[in-house]
């Protein structure tokens, strides 16, 4: 080759990284399985050192070592500022899992001091949370509070299992549409579960639905100082909220003065939960001693004050229910076996377990990119099902990570999960100390509260996003959004599940099938865009019916068709039998099949079944099927075949690109 100034270039090498462009992709499946005893061994043994290696689980040695007064301090104001957070929030949860308000305060402190150890991120907070409280709503009867506690022993059991057997993975099936949607729809249905605490409407149904149906049957009956209240809490903390977000006096001097304020303004809003809930329990209790009103809030009731007793998961008990009958105490008893708490939990043993993986492994993450810190997923549900297990023996309803309080910790700039033990025991003292205090929290605060929280766990802005990028990701989210509203939240998770992998799958199922036809050189050349397996074999053999059908009765002299396995990177049994299928086929009607390029797995697969398909004809190129074809005695002429002037190989290299257009 020469330039403009006549000069020869000399052939130049392709450079290492353009040579690995062009490398063939290594299969993704060769069909080989097959491990040594020695690899065996020694999976066994990395996995078994992993188990007991006391860094790995014991993550708590690593920092503990570069531990200090400084990181004391930021410790102790984090976990402080988290427990004004957790106290009320963990009442209110508890009564959205439709349990007395102290099991929230029981499932706050256990967690926390479990995950000091356990832990790998500095910033996450264990403990009660909006949606797992709904979904253990669904699992848990209000009546016996015992489904919920063996509820958390059986969920910690399955997470640690999940660690053990390092089977994390499977929630990668889980889409984020999918995740998005049911956060979403249970927001949906958590905020409007708290209408009949905030106005007082008595609503008794525990779907959406009916909810609704009922608020518009007994509108009159609202109780209008819960509804002033609960309006007065609600707009409170939303401009508490508002206010955290913004830097007041951006343009002012910074002055120490200045900054104590934007501080103390901080802290405020932080704490407001506790604030808002704080002053409105004064107000109740100033309006009831001093008899101000003339009328009744709604509000918690007596809370049972002390340490929880500690004792094993409930497996089976005996209730006991006092009833007074013409003026005698009659105590009648209730029986209920494990076998009975088994058949009324039934799938929350799987989903309570895998949510509360799904919402901790999520927050932890977003976290600790945020903050430029790594986490061990495998530890991480490791803590969460220890956690759960030793909560459980404290009358805990089952726990995981919390964004909100999770968020509030990272702001208030926590160095280790050290903080985690401030905050246990900040709610430890008001189980000893407080709790009769608590008695005149009104409950539309509460509900104030969880509606200010969970309001913005509605992903409004996603929806837009996946209408413009992907509709099929629109489809998923809508659904399961809908699915929760209508069915409720564990139906709603599955149904979207299932409705995700069939969309993922659907592809697989109906595989792009190219093809283009030589009338003048009897040529017919097949093209698929992607890897085939067993969903796709049928469609695959209906395509090649339909050709030899339409052979039959056009009378088209077509002799050869080739295959071309260049865009399919795996083949399965099954598939492989519709190409042995079609070969008999075909060759009936005087048609012989070639096969050209493919990945070395694929072609691989091919030939060890060659009982399965015997005349597997493979040729690396067209021109070598085309060279065969050429062989056999047919009409082609003497190279390339052409079809009006164009020839075969350029009309395949057209195809090819426009299979690689569509694909991408």
């Amino acid at each position: 080759m020469t330039d403009s100034e006549g000069s020869t270039s000399k052939k130049v090498l392709p450079e290492p990284h353009h040579a690995f462009l062009v490398e063939e992709t290594p299969p993704l499946d060769s069909g080989d399985l097959s491990i040594s005893g020695e690899e065996l061994i020694t999976e066994l043994k990395t996995c078994c050192t992993d188990l007991i290696k006391p860094t790995s689980r014991l993550p708590v040695i690593k920092w503990i070592r570069e531990y200090s007064p400084t990181k004391f301090l930021r410790d102790f104001i984090a976990g402080i500022t988290v427990a004004l957070t957790v106290i009320p929030q963990g009442m209110a949860y508890a009564s959205v899992a439709g349990l007395p308000e102290v099991y929230g305060l029981y499932s706050s402190f256990v967690g926390p001091l479990v995950y000091i150890f356990l832990g790998t991120s500095k910033d996450i907070t264990m403990g009660p949370t909006a949606v797992m409280s709904l979904i253990v709503s669904a699992h848990a009867s209000s009546e016996y509070p015992e489904y919920a506690v063996l509820l958390t022993f059986t969920c910690g059991l399955v997470q640690i299992l999940i660690a053990v057997l390092q089977l994390g993975f499977l929630l990668n099936f889980v889409s984020h549409p999918v995740i998005s949607g049911f956060t979403s729809g249970a927001a949906v249905l958590i905020a409007y579960g708290q209408v009949k605490d905030l106005t007082g409407i008595p609503i008794t149904s525990d779907h959406l639905i009916p909810q609704i149906v009922e608020t518009f049957e007994n509108i009159k009956q609202v109780h209008l100082p819960d509804l002033i209240l609960g309006t007065v809490c609600l707009i409170a903390l939303l401009v508490l909220r508002r206010l955290k977000t913004v830097q007041l006096f951006p343009n002012a001097e910074s002055t120490k003065a200045l900054v104590t304020f934007r501080y103390v303004v901080w802290l405020t809003c932080t704490a407001s939960n506790a604030i808002v809930v704080i002053l409105a329990s004064v107000f109740v209790y100033t309006s009831i001693r001093l008899d101000l009103f003339g009328f009744e809030f709604n509000k918690v009731g007596e809370v049972q004050s002390g340490f929880p007793q500690i004792t094993l998961p409930p497996f089976g008990f005996v209730h006991t229910e006092e009833n007074i009958i013409n003026g005698t105490k009659v105590y009648n008893e209730t029986t209920v076996s494990l076998v009975k708490m088994a058949s009324d939990i039934q799938i929350g043993f799987i989903i309570v377990p895998l949510l509360g993986i799904l919402e901790s492994i999520a927050i932890a993450k977003s976290f600790s990119r945020k903050n430029g810190y790594r986490i061990d997923p495998t530890q991480e549900i490791f803590a969460i099902g220890i956690a759960n297990t030793v909560s459980s023996f404290f009358q805990s309803y089952p726990i995981t990570g919390s964004f909100s309080r999770t968020a509030v910790n990272s702001q208030s700039n926590v160095a280790t999960p050290l903080g985690g033990l401030f905050t246990s025991v900040v709610v430890i003292l008001s189980l000893l100390f407080l709790a009769p205090a608590f008695q005149f929290i009104p409950k539309s605060s509460l509900a104030a509260l969880i509606i200010s929280s969970i309001i913005f766990n509605f992903d409004y802005s996603l929806f837009r996003v996946l209408w413009r990028i992907k509709k099929v990701d629109f489809i998923s989210m809508s659904f399961t959004v809908l699915m929760c509203c209508v069915s409720g939240a564990e139906y709603g998770i599955i149904s979207g599940i299932v409705l995700s992998l069939l969309l993922s799958l659907w592809p697989l199922a109906r595989p792009k099938i190219q093809s283009s036809t030589f009338e003048e050189q009897k040529l017919k050349i097949v093209k698929f865009a992607h890897g085939l397996s067993f969903p796709s074999s049928e469609i695959i053999l209906d395509h090649f019916e339909d050709f030899a059908s339409d052979l039959r009765k056009t009378g088209d002299a077509i002799e050869f068709c080739v295959i071309d396995l260049a865009r399919i990177w795996n083949v399965d049994y099954a598939v492989i039998c519709a190409f042995s299928e079609i070969i008999k086929d075909l060759k009936k009607e005087n048609v012989s099949v070639y096969f050209i390029r493919g990945n070395h797995g694929v072609i691989e697969s091919m030939v060890r079944a060659e009982q399965i398909v015997p005349e597997f004809n493979h040729f690396a190129t067209l021109d070598e099927a085309i060279a065969a074809c050429h062989s056999t005695g047919s009409s082609f002429s003497d190279g390339v075949p052409v079809e009006n002037g164009e020839s075969a190989e350029v009309k395949f290299q057209a195809l090819s690109q426009s299979a690689g257009d569509s694909n991408a």
